[in-house]
């Protein structure tokens, strides 16, 4: 695999989370066993070097914004004219049409395009505090990179592979964003899917993550710890647990912050 960067400071990743000897652990992490290779395509020996890369390439993925591989004479027509079965995966962050195509891209702008900072259930819309949709979108390219490779093998050459990064979202997303706006009206609305889950304090100051969405679960933790919370109206049932999840949480926490996190996990995980 070869990995070709901008001229200058090369991949900005090379700068990201701990630095050792000059380079960032995100970069070593996403980069290992890759061969890296510095490349201007506004110069014309460089431009020749990374066809020559490309005419024997299984695979090309490149992340322009739409129409720029096209000027720099990178496109998917003029390289599959040196390699038929070369396949071509252009990723974006809106697509490679519509009216957003040549908009710039963050993560955190995709995650308010789809619309999960809404479905956290807080008070205010919240951002996932992680680099969420770069990962999935890696990950729908690579599925899409499967089928072409397979479909090559069985004679059907080449092809070019648009992917975008809203979609991907979209696509990951896509039950928790629906599952209060499937219905035209009516309903009530419980909850996302994150109220069923909750960290809890321990006596020496640290947290865990106890699972007790079930019905037959949370009665089994409440004999355990001596509770009779599930014979309360307001958690016998796991509807009525979401609903009353904050004064459910503060019972649990009751039991928890009288426990060291070693006790908890060596009796209870």
């Amino acid at each position: 695999m070869i990995k070709v960067e901008p001229p200058g400071i090369g991949d900005l990743a090379r700068f990201m989370g701990t630095i050792k000897d000059g380079m960032g652990a995100m970069f070593s992490t996403l980069n290992r066993n890759k061969k890296c290779i510095c490349l201007d395509f506004k110069n014309t020996e460089d431009l020749e070097i990374f066809k020559q890369l490309a005419s024997s390439a299984d695979v090309l993925i490149e992340n322009y914004r739409p129409g720029i591989v096209k000027k720099l004479g990178i496109d998917y027509e003029t390289l599959s004219a040196l390699n038929p079965d070369l396949i071509y995966c252009s990723i974006s962050g809106y697509g490679q049409t519509g009216p957003y195509k040549n908009k710039k891209v963050y993560d955190p702008l995709i995650q308010g395009t789809v619309g999960i900072p809404n479905a956290q259930n807080t008070e205010k819309p919240q951002l996932v505090k992680t680099i969420i949709y770069d990962k999935v979108t890696g990950m729908t390219s690579a599925q899409a990179i499967s089928a072409a490779l397979f479909q090559r093998e069985k004679g059907e050459g080449g092809q070019y592979l648009p992917i975008s990064m809203m979609e991907s979202a979209l696509y990951y997303n896509w039950p928790d964003l629906m599952m209060n706006h499937t219905f035209d009206e009516g309903g009530e609305n419980i909850g996302e899917l994150a109220d069923l889950f909750e960290v809890y304090e321990t006596s020496d100051g640290a947290v865990v993550l106890i699972i007790i969405a079930v019905d037959d679960v949370f009665s089994k933790f409440c004999s355990t710890f001596n509770l009779t919370l599930q014979q309360d109206e307001k958690y016998n049932n796991l509807v009525s647990r979401i609903i009353n999840k904050e004064e459910l949480t503060e019972e649990i926490n009751k039991v928890t912050r009288a426990i060291s996190t070693a006790e908890l996990v060596e009796t209870h995980g």
